[in-house]
């Protein structure tokens, strides 16, 4: 395949590539005719240079691997080849995997797969885009196990590429028109790996698969970077039936990928699926790594020394997994000397590195695909695996947590994090423990990693783990086992590893420290020793780890407290402010002892005071001494926070005293209780002022805020002890609840939760619109989008609470005093207390303005979320709303709703941003609800009277909206107003409604001149705009007027006109929604007065026209109008007969406009190439056209002369339609004789019609002479000499007196000879004797010149060609055609007055024979070699001597 030369002389040859065709010759050319005869033969055709051969589809695709494999580099050189790739190799390999083809084929094809995508990736993107895609489908659970197997091998290998990993991201994923064939890939794993649960053991903690007896099983070392020592599978019987991941039964011998000799698909494992995807997501992570963490680590020469000193400091007892660490510090910056200010460095960093691009590249995959690889590791973490594979699992789990935190990214860092301190800590042994010693905030959800993920990239605060602290006296917890113990130690790497980085995070790694530290101190069951499978062969969840023996687990904890030393003694490199951090952290997670060590620093001795420390838990267990040791040379920095650490100690000694005293409270009396709970509220109210008022520095600002929220959980603490005693202080507890940093968002949101949820029925009526008003600041806040939407709901459970609890009444009920409010100020004025009580219903009608002001919020989510709520809440009650709440709601809240929308609606106008659309979904929205609202209070405000003025309300904010021209929310209002519409229509009396303002909204806001902006497509919006219209007219007692016909008319034309084509359809078949209904209204226009009934056929004549137009470029925008032609014909046809019959003096105009658009697609006919099934359009037109045509009605036909006279020009364009066709556009010839037949008979049907009325003398002469003139040209059947026909400065009949040599070659005849010889006969019977009357006689006579021209060049070629063959004979067609003008001749009895008289001749019916004998007697001199031709012109003569008693 080697191109590098050329032989002389040899020529090239023209081949196709994908840049252009290119020639090449040659070994080149031998090349390229192999390699695509060779797919051609494995597809099962012919090949094209190899004449003859027969490959096996198998052997051929194995023969092209072979190829490829041996010269893939000359084949991604070479055009050609790379052509034959795409459009031969490529589509073949998509077949096989989209069908179901068998083991052979299936494995060579996914074999060439692979090759081409590792090797010719960039040549072949677009092709292997669709081919990889396809995989996926393959893996459907509907899909053979063995097909499933071959694919994910596909994507193993793959992965062990992680170069090629990177590439595919980088031309797929980071395309926006690309699809994500890597993120795609990765979110399919998610769904795979938890596919069949019970196959894998899949529970609620992570468990070993049971040991073999005879097998021993080799310590744990997991490590920062990664694997001290690997265990090696050994090798036992596999079983298909095993439950869980192991490489004893997991695996297979030989990949299904590689083995070509096998014809039939091979047993696989159960649980071989699973062993691959779990493979998929190892390798992807360790190719990250191997990627980006050798740029993490700063140039440093003294970093080599340091880490072999520091690899001296441990026991040999430990020594496999102490090396296993400091060999993966030397890849990693998990050593690192912080102190001297050399952090990990963020890869992103090194914008000016020659990798930089890959570094980018890479960095987005872990960004993007980490919900995906998170959902599938977990999924693995609570199955069952053997040490082997669970050693890789948490390998490639840490790896890729060390990378997310490497690059900054906290999110994902504190997800993986979050879910290492989840497996770290067991499980509580029975179910009457109902808390866990490790818990995760409500907002962390990492189990899955990919809960709301979207809602996690947006908030810029990270999922955290906190500890509930209880008294581990009351606690049974779970033993600790060798499994958390792994997790553990993966979970402390990682805090070495990323020291510098984790800020806040440490308290995930100290609180699952401290976790564990308890639950080591807990005894493992003797009872559990002896468990093992179950009756169904699945091992027991909770004691699947009972085979450890004791001295195993000793050796983890051992290994655990060396990698906790680690971990404490690496704070010593920390930088000043990441040393704050985990000061920070290990006081608030309580993982200090209560004497802090003293370090001796520059020869002198520091203590931190106890008053100042954070107060002691109980004592640790012994085994981690290192928990309370901190490195006091650090402790300096902290110096200027002792201020604050004080202030921090008082405030902790305030909370405990008050809430010693809410505590002691409880025995006393409820008037008593209530005084000290307000007391105690008081003092929180005091200190939370004196906050506020103090004018703090930025550091011990925080300090302050820091205060603030130990504040708050002590009031939550007051309120879950007194909340429902508590009376007068509720006023107290919103002051402390209001403020107005980011930072004390989520504490004191807890205390409001709290009241909303427990405690509403406490609250007095005076204090509820302060809670709407606390409520709407925590919705509208914009650091915590959880607690926004959580708000709302919370809104929504104030307004059930006040729904329910109304007074005595048994339904809620809007008092009189509110339903007179006419402004938001009157209801203000309810709310304040100013006028005495407060009525609960003006609170929940505040309620509902407070949820319409959250309309304006920037978030979507917020914003539907605050619309579903407030209409939630209406439609709830909506059966107990009487005409006057009604009112008053469209009055003051959906009022505002709609200014509101309007508002958001200009701000995106403003700023074209990508919340534009955002924006406009939310008013879409508010229109389908509000909408639905309207249709729901409709009964209730026509008896009160009030519909109407509220109608046109609503229809003047739709109004404003739809100026916007939005097509998403045009398609919605029109939509929404159909439907209410229809209610309207179904209710008596709505005929008196006024239609004026919803007519206008319908006449100026056509869809069709919308912005497109958001979408490729107006189809749905004009849909929705012409359904609207359609329900409009019912409303109509007298149907549309005058004025509105014409209206309607324009703009059915504009929307036919300017809809976008359908997706995935075409308009050929079928009319398109648009244009069904478009011809549906167009049939309701009424027809009872001419003009409209003019305007109306002159508007759908146009649309059967409108597929033909040449300014219609249609076609180019996936638009043909084919079928909405047909259509139209019919509409056009039913429109005029009805009409004609009705009223004459219009028909002259309706048939002209009628037959002139039909006659367009009659004389297109085989020249317009864009038919659909069925009956072609010029058929349709031409049955149309004779439908429309009545021999009556043409005689009686009235009107001013110029329409009769366009009319009868129409008419005859027709018949020359007919009568002729481009024979040579025609495609096919198969349907050609059924075509000339339907011809031939509508062309009788319109003589039987036009003859003799075309002889009218109305008619003007050259209306009839175009009629024959058609005639005779398409009569002719062979293609006469030009000398003979006149000139245009000449006669017609003088041509036939030119001298020219004859012709001796075939003329070949039309292929319509068929017609041709009708037409002849019907120009002879116009020129044949009728009945004499003035119409007959002028057709004759316009005939007769045009006969005798068609007779003599006949006559004449045969003159001028005949001497010249010789004794060759006639052509048979020219025999035939003269033979039979010969007979027409003799039968024929001219019209007396067709022929002008000639002196001397008498003849009355045979004047034509006179005027043609000269021509016949030397037709007959040159006869005589053909004695049947000599007989029939001397039959002629006898006829002329017979005629002329000669």
């Amino acid at each position: 395949m080697d191109t590098g030369f050329t032989l002389l002389n040899e020529p090239s040859q023209s081949i196709p590539t994908p840049d252009g065709p290119i020639s090449i010759s040659g070994v080149a050319a031998d090349a390229y005719y192999i390699l695509d005869d060779i797919c051609l033969l494995a597809q099962g055709k012919e090949a094209n240079a190899l004449h003859g051969a027969r490959l096996k589809p198998a052997f051929g695709l194995e023969l092209i691997e072979s190829s490829l494999t041996s010269h893939i580099g000359t084949v991604a050189r070479q055009p050609g080849l790379i052509y034959i790739c795409q459009n031969r190799l490529l589509p073949l390999i998509i077949r096989i995997l989209s069908e179901d083809a068998t083991f052979a084929l299936t494995v060579r094809a996914i074999r060439l797969l692979r090759l081409l995508t590792s090797k010719m990736l960039s040549p072949l993107i677009v092709e292997l885009e669709v081919a990889i895609n396809q995989l996926s489908h393959v893996l459907d659970p509907s899909s053979p196990a063995w097909r499933r197997a071959l694919v994910l091998e596909f994507f193993r290998e793959i992965h062990d590429e992680p170069a090629l990993v990177r590439e595919m991201y980088a031309h797929f994923d980071e395309q926006p028109e690309k699809k994500d064939i890597v993120g795609d890939h990765l979110a399919l794993l998610v769904r795979l790996a938890a596919e069949k649960p019970a196959v894998i053991g899949l529970g609620q903690q992570l468990s070993l698969v049971e040991p073999y007896q005879d097998l021993p099983v080799e310590p744990i070392a997991i490590e920062s970077g990664g694997i001290a020592g690997a265990i090696t599978p050994s090798t036992g019987d596999t079983s298909l039936s095993k439950t869980g991941l192991s490489p004893r039964w997991s695996v297979v011998r030989t990949p299904c990928i590689d083995q070509t000799d096998k014809t039939e698909p091979p047993e696989l494992p159960a649980t071989y699926i699973y062993a691959l995807v779990l493979a998929c997501i190892n390798s992807f992570s360790e190719g990250l790594a191997k990627f980006l963490l050798p740029f993490t680590i700063p140039s440093n020469p003294r970093l080599k020394s340091k880490r072999n000193t520091a690899s001296n400091k441990h026991g040999q007892g430990h020594r496999s997994d102490e090396e296993g660490v400091e060999s993966s510090t030397i890849q990693s910056p998990a050593a690192m000397p912080h102190s001297e200010g050399r952090h990990p460095i963020n890869p992103l960093t090194l914008q000016d590195h020659v990798l930089y691009g890959q570094i980018r590249t890479s960095a987005s995959m872990v960004d993007r695909c980490w919900p995906a690889f998170l959902a599938t590791s977990s999924t693995f973490l609570n199955a069952s695996l053997d040490s082997e594979y669970l050693h890789a699992l948490i390998r490639s789990f840490q790896k890729f947590t060390q990378l997310a935190g490497l690059l900054d990214l906290m999110t994902p860092r504190d997800a993986f994090l979050t879910t290492l301190a989840k497996h770290a800590v067991p499980a509580p042994l029975t179910d009457a423990v109902n808390a866990p010693i490790l818990g995760m905030h409500e907002d962390s959800e990492s189990d899955t990693g990919n809960d709301d993920t979207d809602n996690q990239r947006k908030q810029s605060s990270a999922p955290r783990v906190s500890l509930k602290k209880q008294d581990k006296g009351s606690l049974r917890l779970a033993p600790m086992y060798a499994r958390n113990l792994l997790c553990l130690r993966a979970l402390l790497n990682l805090g070495v590893a990323l020291g510098p980085l984790l800020r806040d995070s440490w308290t995930i790694v100290l609180e699952t420290l401290h976790a564990d530290d308890v639950a080591l101190l807990s005894p493992r069951p003797r009872d559990m020793q002896g468990r093992r499978h179950t009756s169904r062969g699945s091992m027991d969840r909770s004691d699947s780890y009972a085979n450890f023996d004791d001295n195993e687990l000793n050796t983890e904890k051992t290994a655990v407290e060396t990698a906790v030393s680690r971990l404490f003694q690496s704070t010593s490199d920390l930088p000043n402010q990441a040393f704050l951090h985990i000061l920070k952290c290990l006081g608030s997670s309580a993982c200090c002892v209560s004497n802090l060590p003293t370090h001796d620093v520059a020869g002198s001795t520091i203590e931190i005071s106890q008053d100042l420390s954070p107060q002691p838990a109980k004592p640790k267990h012994q085994r981690f001494p290192s928990t309370s040791r901190l490195n006091m040379n650090q402790a300096l920095a902290a110096k200027a926070t002792m201020v604050p650490e004080v202030r921090i100690s008082a405030t902790q000694k305030l909370n405990n005293l008050i809430n010693e005293l809410a505590s002691a409270s409880n025995e006393a009396s409820p008037e008593k209780r209530d005084t000290i709970t307000s007391q105690c509220l008081d003092a929180l109210a005091t200190a939370v002022s004196s906050l506020r008022h103090s004018n703090d520095t930025k550091s011990v600002g925080q300090c302050s805020l820091e205060i603030h929220a130990m504040i708050l959980e002590v009031l939550t603490s007051i309120l879950r002890q007194c909340g429902e005693i508590l009376r007068s202080g509720w006023g107290t507890v919103f002051s402390v609840i209001s403020h107005k940093s980011p930072r004390l968002i989520r504490p004191s949101f807890t205390s409001l939760q709290l009241l909303c949820s427990d405690y509403l029925t406490s609250i007095p009526d005076r204090c509820f619109p302060t809670l709407l008003d606390t409520l709407h600041q925590f919705a509208s806040q914009n650091q915590d989008f959880n607690i926004s939407l959580t708000s709302i709901t919370l809104l929504r459970t104030t307004s059930d609470f006040l729904q329910q609890y109304q007074g005595n009444t048994e339904e809620f009920t809007v008092e009189a005093s509110v339903i007179s409010c006419q402004s938001e100020r009157d209801l203000v004025k309810l709310t304040d207390g100013s006028e005495g009580c407060i009525p609960r219903s003006a609170i929940w009608v505040s309620l509902l303005l407070h949820l319409a002001q959250l309309i304006t919020d920037s978030r979507p989510e917020v914003r539907d979320s605050a619309l579903h709520t407030l209409f939630g809440i209406v439609e709830s009650c909506g059966t107990s709303l009487d005409a006057g709440a009604w009112t008053m709601c469209f009055r003051l809240v959906f009022t505002r709703l709609l200014s509101t929308t309007e508002l958001v609606l200009n701000q995106g106008d403003a700023n074209n941003g990508p919340e534009d659309s955002s924006r406009e979904q939310t008013a879409i929205l508010l229109v389908q609800r509000l909408s639905k609202t309207l249709v729901q209070a409709h009964d209730a405000l026509t008896c009160h009277g009030t519909f109407v003025p509220l109608w046109d309300h609503v229809l003047a904010g739709y109004s404003k909206l739809l100026d916007h021209r939005r097509l998403g929310l045009g398609r919605a209002i029109f939509e929404c107003l159909t439907d209410v519409l229809s209610t309207m229509a179904k209710a008596p009396g709505s005929h008196g409604i006024p239609l004026d303002r919803a007519w206008a909204l319908w006449r100026d806001n056509n869809p069709s001149a919308y912005d497109q902006r958001g979408t490729n497509s107006n189809h749905d919006a004009l849909v929705a705009y012409l359904q609207y219209i359609r329900q409009f007219h019912e409303l109509l007692h007298k149907g549309f007027q005058a004025a509105q016909a014409e209206a309607v008319m324009a703009n059915l034309r504009l929307c036919i006109t300017e809809s976008t084509a359908v997706i995935y359809g075409t308009d050929m078949d079928e009319m398109t929604a648009v244009q069904r209904l478009a011809i549906e209204i167009m049939g309701l226009i009424p027809t009872s007065s001419s003009e409209i009934l003019v305007n109306l056929v002159r508007e759908v004549a146009d649309l059967v026209t409108l597929a033909f137009q040449s300014t219609n470029n249609g076609m180019e925008k996936g638009k043909s109008f084919v079928a909405l032609s047909k259509a139209a014909m019919d509409v056009l046809a039913r429109l005029v007969k009805q009409r004609c019959v009705e009223d004459d003096a219009t028909t002259a105009v309706l048939l002209s406009i009628s037959l002139g658009a039909l006659k367009i697609p009659i004389h297109l006919k085989y020249r317009w190439r864009y038919e659909g099934k069925g009956t072609p359009t010029w058929k349709k037109a031409t049955s149309t056209a004779l439908a429309l045509l009545d021999k009556d009605l043409l005689r009686s036909c009235k009107g001013s002369p110029p329409n009769q006279q366009s009319m009868w020009t129409t008419i005859v364009d027709i018949s020359d339609g007919i009568m002729g066709a481009d024979t040579d556009a025609c495609e096919s010839m198969a349907d050609f004789g059924t075509d000339q037949r339907f011809d031939i008979e509508s062309f009788s049907q319109l003589v039987d019609v036009v003859i003799p009325t075309l002889g009218s003398p109305s008619i003007r002469e050259q209306i009839r002479r175009k009629y024959v003139q058609s005639l005779f040209e398409h009569s002719l059947i062979h293609e006469p000499h030009p000398d003979d026909v006149a000139r245009p400065d000449q006669g017609l009949l003088d041509g036939l007196q030119s001298g020219h040599v004859g012709r001796v070659q075939d003329l070949p005849p039309k292929l319509r000879s068929n017609m041709s010889y009708v037409l002849v006969d019907h120009l002879f019977s116009l020129v044949a004797v009728h009945d004499g009357s003035a119409e007959r006689v002028k057709l004759a006579q316009v005939a007769a010149p045009y006969l005798i021209l068609r007779v003599s060049l006949v006559l004449k070629a045969y003159v001028s060609d005949q001497p010249l063959r010789g004794r060759m004979p006639q052509p048979l067609s020219q025999k035939r055609e003269m033979h039979y003008m010969l007979k027409k001749l003799i039968e024929l009895g001219s019209e007396p007055k067709a022929f002008p008289e000639t002196m001397g001749v008498q003849s009355e019916h045979k004047k034509h024979l006179f005027l043609l004998f000269g021509l016949v007697t030397e037709a007959l001199k040159v006869s005589w070699r053909d004695q049947e031709m000599s007989a029939a012109l001397q039959s002629v003569l006898d006829a002329v001597g017979a005629d002329f008693r000669l």
